[in-house]
C-alpha cells in the first residue's frame, strides 16, 4: 500500500499538475519594496503571498497595469476582488503577460482564514 501511495505521488500527480512559467507578483507595495511581498496582507495578496488572504477584512477591488521598457511585448495586466464570508477570504485573480505575438494569462482563485487563537 505504501508503495502505491509513493508512486501515484511521484509519477501519476505531475503528469495532471501544470507549473507556473512566468511571475505574477503584482502591486506598488511589493515593486517598492523589491519583490519582498511574503508579509504584505493587501489586495494584491491573491498573486503574491496567499497565505495573507486571510488578513483582509473587507472586500476590495483592484486592478493594475504595467509596462516595461516602452514596449507592448512586456505589458502586464492584472486584477482582482477579494470577499471575505464569515471567518474565510475569498478571492479570485485575472493576470495577463504580453502582447499578441506572445502571452500568457492565468487565473487564479484562493481562499484564506487567519487561525483563531
Amino acid at each position: 500500500m505504501k508503495h502505491r501511495v509513493f508512486l501515484y505521488l511521484v509519477y501519476i500527480i505531475p503528469l495532471y499538475s501544470y507549473p507556473q512559467s512566468f511571475e505574477t507578483t503584482m502591486g506598488a507595495r511589493q515593486l517598492g519594496l523589491a519583490g519582498a511581498s511574503a508579509t504584505i496582507a493587501d489586495g494584491w495578496s491573491i498573486f503574491n503571498n496567499i497565505g495573507t488572504l486571510g488578513l483582509q477584512q473587507d472586500p476590495e477591488a483592484f486592478a493594475g497595469y504595467q509596462r516595461k521598457f516602452a514596449t507592448s511585448a512586456f505589458q502586464t495586466i492584472a486584477g482582482g476582488y477579494l470577499h471575505p464570508i464569515k471567518k474565510f477570504v475569498t478571492g479570485i485573480g485575472i493576470h495577463r503577460f504580453g502582447d499578441d505575438f506572445y502571452n500568457q494569462q492565468n487565473l487564479t482563485i484562493g481562499f484564506g482564514n487567519k487561525i483563531q487563537m
